[in-house]
């Protein structure tokens, strides 16, 4: 639920808002477009992430996204129409249009996806700016069979990746500076995961759930990519969103005299974004 002058909106999960106010998009035909820089810095932000999976309410499990991008029978195949891959995940239509842009005429995701045949045995799907395509690897699709949850996010995540190197969205600078006030961000997360902990605010598999997606996210080397992974795992992972949400942010810059307004981790990047 996100209350906005008085007036509560209701999303499943962050992804779901994102999508439906078209967050990323900016300055469309030369008139700010964008819910990020017209709505988010509004005082009160909270976010029911509980998503329903639908997936277990099927007896079997098909595997009919690895079969439409890895098809024996169409070993030259090598891209896939994005609505098609959706579609077989078991994504509801009206989800699918949003992330297409049916009705707005502004997408959220590519029109195709190309399949990758190499198998890491770690990779789901990645983007690739060389190219500004968004691949799927064989793990990925099996991760997407009759899972229409882990089909959107795991091509939201890519996307967004897509749409943060989106030069009208962002130029080299922006990105820079984002990525580098990220990192007081991530620390002090890391930090008050294991105070809630301790604490008993939160349950140790939670806990370790996080952590473990944090640690894949930040694997690179290179901290800018590290960042850029740890903003995009908040964005689309649910339980994070929610941890976030509901997690007060202290921040180290102490300001006499005036009073600091209280704000949840979640919404400290969402400032970090605006900025």
């Amino acid at each position: 639920v996100i209350n906005l002058g008085g007036k509560d909106y209701v999303y499943e999960n962050y992804g779901d808002f994102m999508l439906q106010n078209r967050a990323f998009n900016t300055n469309v035909n030369g008139s700010d477009g964008s819910f990020v820089n017209r709505y988010l810095n509004e005082k009160n932000v909270t976010i029911n992430t509980r998503v329903r999976d639908t997936s277990e309410d099927v007896a079997v499990t098909n595997t009919f996204v690895t079969d439409l991008l890895f098809n024996d029978k169409n070993p030259k195949r090598k891209t896939v129409d994005t609505k098609d891959v959706l579609e077989a995940a078991g994504v509801p239509q009206d989800k699918i249009d949003v992330l297409l842009g049916t009705n707005s005429g502004m997408p959220i995701v590519t029109k195709r996806i190309t399949a990758d045949p190499e198998d890491d045995s770690e990779t789901n799907a990645y983007y690739s700016k060389s190219d500004n395509t968004v691949y799927v690897t064989q793990k990925g699709a099996a991760a997407m069979n009759n899972n229409p949850t882990n089909a959107l996010r795991l091509i939201l995540h890519e996307n967004l990746h897509r749409l943060f190197h989106n030069k009208r969205n962002y130029n080299d600078a922006q990105r820079e500076r984002i990525l580098e006030e990220l990192k007081e961000v991530y620390y002090y997360t890391i930090e008050q995961l294991k105070k809630d902990k301790a604490d008993g605010k939160i349950s140790e598999s939670l806990y370790n759930s996080i952590i473990d997606v944090f640690s894949k996210a930040t694997v690179s080397n290179d901290e800018q990519v590290q960042m850029e992974e740890f903003l995009m795992e908040c964005l689309t992972q649910p339980a994070i969103a929610n941890y976030l949400n509901n997690t007060e942010y202290h921040s180290e810059v102490n300001i006499d005299g005036i009073p600091q307004r209280k704000k949840s981790i979640f919404q400290k990047i969402m400032d970090i974004l605006l900025d």
